[in-house]
């Protein structure tokens, strides 16, 4: 099972020699010495900056009242809005272990909100919005624009190494990630969010791919179960 680790203290060098090993790149020391400083003085640069308010306000308070409305947001103890899906397969949370997630938070009277687009991703969406109570697919529904003033309205977004994580970090939402075949130490993460709200496995085998593009080279995605 995947679970919450510390990783943001993890050494740069430590990181671009696994990613070499992995690549089956040789770089002498010095090589590598010189990327860790680089990428050492770009996380430095990123934690400099944290004291800008880089959030995004999309929407007035009337308009955020409509919405609110329009989507039922307060007929619920707590709303959290999901995007289950990633660029490449390698970043996706199994579906069938996802919809069991949707089916406990919606059972507890928890409004589920789910993000993304595409034909897939509808189909998917309408058939646990079938399923579930307190269940309601934005898919392919409203203007992105809009979906991010829906995701400034969750209490909380559970998504994968994804655009929709980044989206709803500049909305100034608490995100929980989850990751594969990627990991939050290369520096895809969203900004502003606790490292802890990271869920990773920690294997040796993570991360594989910088983008998730690559197939599992084990062969069982055991990073995802």
């Amino acid at each position: 099972m995947v679970s919450v680790c510390s990783w943001y203290h993890k050494p740069a060098l430590k990181t671009i020699q696994h990613l070499c090993e992995l690549s089956k790149l040789n770089y002498e020391d010095e090589a590598l010495n010189k990327v860790a400083a680089e990428m050492t003085d770009i996380i430095s640069l990123m934690d400099g900056i944290k004291e800008f308010d880089l959030s995004y306000d999309v929407y007035d308070s009337d308009a955020s009242s409509d919405f609110s409305e329009e989507l039922n947001l307060t007929s619920h103890i707590s709303n959290i809005g999901i995007a289950p899906f990633a660029q490449h397969e390698g970043k996706i949370y199994p579906l069938d272990k996802m919809e069991q997630v949707v089916r406990m938070l919606s059972e507890r009277n928890i409004g589920v909100y789910l993000f993304g687009g595409g034909k897939k991703e509808e189909d998917v969406f309408n058939s646990w919005v079938g399923k579930y109570p307190n269940v309601a697919s934005l898919a392919g529904k409203y203007k992105l624009q809009e979906e991010m003033a829906a995701m400034k309205s969750m209490d909380l977004m559970l998504t994968m190494d994804s655009a929709n994580m980044h989206l709803a970090s500049l909305c100034g939402v608490k995100v929980v990630s989850i990751w594969g075949a990627t990991h939050p130490y290369m520096g895809f993460y969203g900004y502003g969010q606790d490292p802890q709200n990271a869920i990773v496995a920690n294997l040796d085998c993570q991360p594989c791919s910088a983008y998730g593009n690559k197939p599992c080279r084990l062969g069982d995605m055991r990073c995802m179960t």
